[in-house]
């Protein structure tokens, strides 16, 4: 069997966890979304999505400026 590291069951759990959501969001039918909007919880919502994207994204920038390190430093020791 290939090591696919020590963490492999977890994230698979993660990914079937992550398949299932949009399921489990559209069995709420409109209610939900009605409720949302008149709690005016709705605007959480949006906070919280766009500070999760905002987050991923930078995340992603300081992962391209470390690889682009790390190959400028391969290039200079070949």
């Amino acid at each position: 069997m290939p090591d696919f590291g020590k963490h492999f069951y977890v994230r698979a759990v993660y990914v079937v966890a992550l398949l299932l959501l949009p399921a489990a969001l559209l069995a709420q039918g409109e209610s939900g979304a009605e409720w949302m909007y008149e709690a005016g919880k709705i605007n959480v919502v949006f906070v919280v999505v766009a500070v999760m994207l905002l987050a991923l994204l930078l995340y992603l920038l300081m992962m391209d400026r470390r690889l682009r390190k790390l190959e400028n430093e391969e290039k200079l020791s070949k």
